[in-house]
């Protein structure tokens, strides 16, 4: 008797969940990048988040040539960027108003970059629970744009979605942030927008560690390391992040950093770097690791005067300045 009272109960529950939907935001990496945030500053942004629908308007400005990629992502994020979880068919009403098809009547090899990109975005974002559809669109979006951040990014947060393993959620995304190959095509705060979200996942790699410069994620072209018990960074990246000039010198396999009234010099394999003709002493050599000239820890903060943290437990450098 009782197990039937707790039956009929959770039947009533979700009878009146499915009667009276919550408005919630979806914990997954398209839905919870609200990009458009860092273009609201643009008419066409505006109006997709108002209107919450593909318009006649909205679907031939995202034809037209004049916005730039990163744009017309935003456009399309901002009609999804709203609390509640559906599946939508804006794909649909967008290849009927510009093409005079469904999107599966279109043929991939007849459409241009920009398209397949448009399309690939608004499949993944109208049906989130099947990624997979949106990925060949942006397969051949990367194709036709290989040194786009904006497309590498949107595709990244597409196979994301798609992604069983928690940990290769973050790695799919941070592998794009690490290519410096890409055109900076993407806005700063849009690309932060991303990284804050998807480090979330970062907790899942558990042999990974991460830099956050003043409680913002960094990535680099090459992690810390842990030699011998002590971790090591990459110089050049973390320098240049706190506004210092760094130069190689390939000869003497020395690196100079200049950042205003300090100037520090620093050869691999020593034990010592020199700041301003001083001797610092480092508690293990500088090595090159991926071509990365990777210094200790302490090191960053007795020659930039950086508050330095370690967090073992969830493998983080802290650095503030």
């Amino acid at each position: 008797m009782i197990q039937q009272r707790v039956v009929l109960i959770t039947m009533f529950v979700i009878a009146v969940l499915m009667l009276f939907p919550q408005p919630s935001l979806a914990d997954s990496p398209v839905t919870s990048t609200p990009i458009s945030n860092a273009y609201t500053d643009i008419d066409m942004v505006q109006q997709a988040q108002e209107t919450g629908d593909i318009t006649a308007d909205i679907a031939e400005y995202l034809a037209s040539p004049e916005p730039t990629l990163d744009v017309k992502a935003a456009v399309i994020n901002a009609m999804y960027n709203t609390n509640m979880w559906d599946i939508r068919d804006r794909a649909n009403t967008y290849t009927k108003l510009i093409h005079g098809a469904r999107v599966e009547e279109l043929t991939l090899d007849t459409l241009e970059g920009d398209q397949l990109f448009i399309i690939g975005y608004l499949l993944v974002l109208d049906d989130y629970f099947h990624p997979e559809r949106a990925q060949p669109y942006l397969k051949g979006a990367q194709e036709a744009y290989p040194d786009s951040l904006t497309v590498s990014m949107i595709a990244a947060l597409t196979k994301a979605q798609g992604e069983q393993n928690w940990c290769e959620v973050w790695l799919h995304v941070k592998d794009v942030l690490a290519d410096r190959t890409l055109n900076d095509d993407l806005r700063e705060e849009a690309v932060q927008i991303i990284t804050d979200y998807m480090f979330s996942y970062h907790p899942y790699c558990q042999d990974e560690v991460s830099i956050m410069l003043n409680d913002q994620v960094q990535v680099y072209a090459q992690d810390p390391v842990i030699v011998n018990g002590r971790t090591l960074v990459p110089m050049r990246g973390i320098f240049e992040s706190l506004q210092a000039d760094v130069k190689w010198d390939n000869e003497t396999k020395s690196v100079t950093a200049v950042r205003e009234d300090v100037k520090i010099y620093l050869q691999i394999g020593d034990h010592q770097a020199m700041m301003n003709g001083h001797a610092l002493e480092l508690d293990t050599e500088a090595i090159i690791v991926n071509q990365t000239t990777m210094v200790p820890l302490r090191f960053v903060s007795e020659a930039l005067g950086a508050e330095v943290e370690w967090d073992g437990e969830h493998q983080i450098v802290h650095i503030r300045d």
